[in-house]
């Protein structure tokens, strides 16, 4: 493998027919001039080639089948004008995994900027559509003499002689108004209809954080939208990155934004949730603020990945993706609640995380995340974590049940598990020490916060029997202190159990503890 980072991934279909979703990535490499391409199918993780990118490619974005071989092709953009070194052009390639068995990088075609009024294009890109074998693209630009942000969209006829001709290229400007980053969002729903659409964040604007929405078919600019301007969203900048999904089951997408770039420090490194249509105003309603000065993120957020539901409620929740050891955290899509925040190594930045199907995920991470290559981690989902309410009361103390439920298959493997109370023990429990029966032991540290939301653990070896578990013995609490514990609600914070090459996780919400 080259020595840089897994800087961009993207999901694909399934397109080597193992039932597993695969997934692509192009590495950098900062001083060979080249990107290396590599293909994860399942638990495997191989390179696949290798393509000439000069000082790096700006973006990747999986494609369908552009050449009709049924294989889910990836188009990987390179703005830095590396052919001739001019300027406001964008080389494309398409990944093929199938040429020659092996996957093969083929060049596909310029886009010439120079017709436009921008001399300089950036990423990051985006595909919107196909219909009929034109895929319809766009890309953020910037006029570099006057920072201004602009939307190009154009269309790429996948069967056109010669193949893969540009047809159309629109530019799209909104005058005076962006500033010099913005960003693409989701197809956001209009009038009852999908509506293929592009946000674009304006973080250079000192009163409110603004984004306006762009219609892709014809480069309309349909709205803007303003944060609001009551004074808690005041001074804010809208950063780089921006998702969507419809959190809250209103039938309405939310907003979700990074502030990366804040014209303030008290305001830096939050993630912003607005609900776009709910209020029925051009306003966003902001439904809540994660402040990631308070250790929820680490500066600055390489990410947002939304539409997966890791509690299994039925509801998609984000991953925010932290450039940092904390690495990433995953709030509830119901109600933002934070269910896990995963802490690596010092050394382990992590950098992107991806589904690969409904049994596994894939992070990218730091050349020293892990022993040896370790740059790719693939960390399989456990089932459905079950923790079992517990009738507590002074005359008739019992234990709570935690069943981990491991597959049988995995004897021999060791575990962690972390529990929170989701209040201040000394609040909840008096400053009394629950007891654990079995291997580790529970405890607090409130003061130096050993683990993160008042976690505490407990870890073990499985015996193969097919089951992983401990129980919290409550008879020897205190009546007091046992009193203060009815009523509150416990969450698995995390479990992680190491074999040889894999880390398993799983997420579960609070359940109530009832007397």
């Amino acid at each position: 493998m080259a020595s840089g980072f897994a800087d961009k991934i993207a999901s694909l279909a399934d397109i080597d027919g193992d039932g597993v979703a695969d997934l692509v990535a192009y590495e950098p490499n900062f001083g060979n001039g080249y990107c290396e391409i590599l293909l994860s199918a399942g638990a495997s993780v191989n390179t696949v080639g290798f393509v000439d990118c000069g000082s790096g490619m700006a973006d990747i974005v999986s494609l369908p089948d552009l050449d009709g071989d049924n294989v889910a092709d990836a188009v990987l953009l390179d703005s830095d004008g590396v052919s001739g070194g001019a300027t406001g052009v964008m080389r494309f390639f398409r990944w093929d995994p199938t040429a020659f068995g092996v996957g093969q990088i083929e060049y596909l075609f310029n886009v010439d900027a120079s017709d436009l009024s921008v001399s300089e294009l950036l990423g990051p890109i985006a595909f919107l559509r196909e219909d009929s074998g034109v895929f319809t693209i766009a890309i953020r630009a910037i006029q570099s003499s006057s920072l201004d942000s602009v939307v190009v969209t154009f269309e790429v006829d996948a069967g056109a002689n010669p193949p893969y001709q540009v047809t159309k290229l629109t530019d799209i400007e909104e005058p005076g108004t962006w500033s010099s980053s913005g960003t693409f969002g989701e197809s956001i729903a209009s009038a009852g209809t999908q509506t293929p659409a592009v946000f674009i964040g304006a973080p250079g604007v000192p009163a409110y954080g603004k984004v306006g929405k762009f219609r892709a078919s014809d480069g309309q600019f349909l709205k803007e939208y303003k944060a609001s301007p009551s004074g808690q969203l005041q001074q804010e900048e809208f950063g780089s990155h921006v998702a969507s999904a419809d959190l809250d089951l209103d039938g309405d997408l939310e907003l979700i934004v990074s502030t990366d770039q804040p014209t303030s420090a008290a305001v830096a490194d939050k993630i912003l949730l607005f609900d776009q249509f709910g209020s029925g105003q051009p306003y966003f309603n902001h439904l809540v603020l994660v402040d990631g000065v308070n250790g929820f993120l680490e500066p600055a957020p390489w990410g947002l990945r939304v539409g997966e539901d890791f509690d299994l409620d039925g509801v998609p929740d984000y991953l925010a993706v932290s450039g940092s050891a904390y690495g990433a955290s995953v709030y509830s899509g119901v109600d933002s609640e934070l269910l896990y925040t995963g802490r690596f190594p010092a050394a382990g930045t992590l950098h992107a995380c991806a589904l690969l199907g409904a049994e596994q995920k894939v992070c990218f991470g730091h050349p020293d995340y892990m022993s040896g290559s370790g740059r790719i981690v693939i960390e399989e989902l456990l089932p459905y974590i079950e923790l079992s309410n517990a009738q507590l009361s002074a005359s008739n103390p019992a234990d709570i049940d935690i069943d981990l439920d491991f597959p049988v298959a995995d004897a021999g493997i060791s575990y962690r598990v972390l529990i929170s109370t989701g209040r201040s023990p000394y609040a909840q429990l008096g400053g009394i020490d629950l007891p654990i029966e079995g291997a580790g032991g529970w405890y607090w540290d409130s003061v130096n916060g050993t683990l993160p939301s008042f976690c505490t653990d407990f870890t073990g070896t499985l015996d193969g029997s097919g089951d992983g578990q401990a129980l919290i013995d409550a008879s020897g609490i205190p009546a007091g202190a046992l009193n203060a514990l009815i009523g509150s609600e416990f969450s698995m914070c995390a479990i992680s159990g190491t074999g040889t090459s894999v880390t398993r996780s799983s997420f579960r919400r609070t359940i109530q503890v009832t007397s």
